[in-house]
């Protein structure tokens, strides 16, 4: 699997408008925004920006897959959002 840079861009954007203080968005919800990617690469890219420090994430793991609920943007996520 590779990292889709448009593909984790668009979710740190997608992030960035519509996650509120003190809220979350899920996984099911971003996939279905992003309509555009694949469920697969929507999943692998949150995960690639957890474990790079740009969200702030709880993974729930399950036999099947993986589903996160997104709390919060890092300082490094906004800068990486003013960066491209």
């Amino acid at each position: 699997m590779e990292l889709t840079h448009n593909c984790a861009l668009d979710i740190m954007l997608y992030l960035e408008t519509n996650l509120k203080l003190n809220g979350n968005i899920d996984s099911v919800k971003l996939v279905k925004a992003l309509n555009r990617y694949s469920e697969t690469y929507v999943l692998y890219n949150i995960s690639q920006l957890l474990n790079s420090g740009y969200i702030s994430a709880l993974a729930l793991e399950s036999l099947a897959s993986t589903a996160y609920i997104i709390t919060d943007i890092t300082p490094a996520g906004h800068a990486y959002i003013n960066d491209h």
